[in-house]
């Protein structure tokens, strides 16, 4: 009778352990988005502001000064309207991750050593994503 209490008392802790791995996960843990293209080009006058970030197509289209610049990045093959891709360009910075956490999500960008503009797509939940400047030094 001892032994079968003690497995009744070992599997609730571990059902309690579960539960409460499952609500930091889906709570406070950092999500991660998933990089699907990234090109950086030398020329820096294509983008009408220093940085967007794109979550339809017409905004990409809004954020450049010529259509051909997305032919040139390879941005025509993504349609934001789909799978959760979101469009991020910015002037002089590479994209080193993008994490996310309830309904906002960071931009860390990493600076470039040369001027140019980047192109990337990440792949993730559609939130409000800000650039952070500040590892980017």
């Amino acid at each position: 009778m001892k032994t079968a209490f003690k497995i009744q008392i070992l599997a609730g802790i571990l059902i309690v352990a579960l539960l409460v791995w499952w609500w930091w996960a889906a709570n406070i843990a950092v999500e991660e988005y998933q990089i699907v293209h990234a090109v950086y080009l030398t020329n820096q006058d294509v983008l009408i502001d220093n940085g967007a970030v794109c979550y339809t197509r017409e905004q990409l289209l809004r954020a450049v000064t010529s259509p051909g610049v997305l032919d040139q990045a390879g941005m025509n093959a993504f349609n934001l309207h789909e799978h959760g891709l979101i469009a991020c360009m910015m002037s002089n910075y590479t994209v080193k991750e993008v994490v996310g956490r309830g309904d906002i999500g960071l931009i860390i960008l990493k600076k470039s050593p040369t001027n140019g503009v980047s192109f990337t797509v990440v792949q993730g939940h559609s939130r409000f994503l800000q650039f952070n400047y500040s590892e980017a030094q």
